[in-house]
């Protein structure tokens, strides 16, 4: 063989080899990018949200945007502030074509009890102003479900603890109380009662006819109340009916009139007093009465003369009647 051809085949013998080589590193490269979250043929945006704590955040786990897988978290980092405390700051990709707005927040969250861990944004407000590549978004922790159930149970296990101390103090105090001597009693007050219930129940048995009549003699008494109370009802529906008469009579008038009456007759009785009045000497002087008396008489025997002998005064003057 040529030299010349020697060499043209040793060349291409290591040229193969050069370019298995070069393929060999690019497909572990990009093997390894893979598994760290990053994919080097996409054109994704890179946003980053700063942490306290990710609760087992790491590369490669998801971002969610209204429940739809965006993207994946890229880089993990950890500085310290002006406090000496520690900040993690987590860089995630997401597609271009996802708008997402300003004011977004990014909460490191677990979808499910079985999914890992996961970043969630939560938009903002204003659909207007959109994030851009590098910007951070306001990063928060969601409260583990393993923290709600620790708040759920932690005072419910010291007030159960409480209850359990409570109870054994009570124990104790009983046992160390009740000896043989009080137990014995209580089992004889326990005794006496049952006598007790025993003796109740048979004279309740006993005297069952007795309380059936005076029931019967209650329910007669409850019927003649009852009868006496509506003939009640009728004597106070007639007292309310003459009140009601009362009412509306003139009695106001009757009143003025009988006042008026009283007045007269007081008048009256006045004039009868004393020797003022005619009335009053007439009745209080006998002269008086004496003399009017006389008149009247003769006037009566002048009107019975008249009456006799009409002819003495109606004939004419100077002649008498035989």
């Amino acid at each position: 063989m040529p030299a010349k051809l020697e060499i043209l085949v040793k060349l291409s013998d290591e040229f193969k080899v050069g370019v298995f080589a070069v393929v060999s590193l690019t497909i572990l490269i990009m093997g390894f990018n893979f598994l760290k979250g990053r994919d080097i043929f996409a054109m994704n945006n890179t946003l980053y949200a700063k942490y306290r704590k990710i609760d087992g955040l790491s590369k490669a786990n998801p971002v969610f945007f209204y429940g739809l897988q965006i993207g994946k978290v890229t880089e993990i980092k950890t500085s310290y502030d002006e406090y000496d405390s520690l900040v993690i700051t987590v860089g995630f990709s997401v597609s271009p074509e996802v708008r997402i707005p300003k004011g977004s927040i990014a909460k490191i969250s677990k979808p499910d009890i079985l999914a890992s861990m996961a970043i969630e944004i939560w938009p903002g407000d204003d659909e207007t102003d959109l994030v851009q590549d590098g910007e951070f978004l306001k990063g928060i922790n969601e409260v583990s479900l393993t923290a709600q159930v620790s708040a759920v149970i932690t005072p419910l296990r010291a007030q159960t603890e409480k209850l359990m101390r409570g109870l054994n103090e009570t124990i104790d105090k009983l046992e160390k109380t009740l000896d043989q001597n009080a137990q014995d009693d209580i089992k004889t007050s326990i005794r006496n009662f049952r006598e007790t219930s025993t003796d109740l129940r048979n004279l309740i048995r006993s005297s069952k006819s007795e309380i059936s009549g005076v029931i019967k003699d209650f329910e007669g008494t409850a019927s003649s109340v009852n009868s006496s109370a509506h003939k009640l009802d009728e004597t106070l529906d007639n007292v309310n009916a003459i009140t009601r008469q009362l009412k509306e009579a003139p009695i106001d008038e009757a009143v003025m009139e009988a006042k008026t009456a009283l007045a007269n007759l007081n008048t009256l009785l006045e004039a009868t007093e004393g020797t003022e009045g005619t009335l009053g000497l007439l009745l209080n002087d006998p002269k008086l009465y004496n003399d009017l008396d006389a008149a009247i008489k003769s006037i009566d025997a002048l009107a019975n003369d008249l009456k006799n002998h009409p002819k003495n005064y109606f004939s004419p003057l100077g002649k008498k009647n035989p």
